[in-house]
């Protein structure tokens, strides 16, 4: 992720360009762009593969749940901030949070999210991380 993230916020103006423009490239070029992109997704979901054969997770779609975690990666180029009040490395372990509690998602279901929410907060040492956590999960 950290990697990720790197290269978007060094890279933003490219990355922008790319994210939205790529579609506009030759249909030979599309191509190539097309195969990196199922490549590096592919190491992505295999991560995720890895982590619930480990027991660590509980995904049951793991395609979607890599292409979620790489849409939220990528829309970063949107709102970062070099200058802002956390580098890219404190991003990252942000990121990494999140991720890592969507990837338990399961302990979600079957409740309305709030009520679980609520039950589960006080396993969460820093209750403001616990709430910035909950409101994204439920944009």
């Amino acid at each position: 992720m950290y990697g990720h993230l790197r290269i978007i916020a060094r890279q933003r103006a490219a990355v922008t360009v790319f994210i939205n423009e790529w579609r506009f490239l030759s249909p030979e070029r599309q191509e190539i762009i097309k195969q990196c992109r199922d490549a590096y997704e592919a190491c992505f979901q295999r991560v995720i593969e890895e982590g619930v054969k480990a027991g660590l997770w509980s995904v049951a779609d793991t395609r979607l749940a890599t292409l979620i975690m790489l849409g939220t990666l990528n829309w970063t180029y949107h709102w970062i901030n070099l200058a802002g009040r956390l580098g890219i490395e404190q991003l990252a372990e942000k990121y990494f949070a999140v991720i890592m509690l969507s990837l338990k998602a399961d302990v979600f279901e079957g409740e309305p999210l709030c009520e679980k929410c609520l039950a589960t907060a006080s396993s969460y040492r820093d209750h403001a991380q616990f709430v910035n956590i909950v409101m994204y999960v439920n944009r």
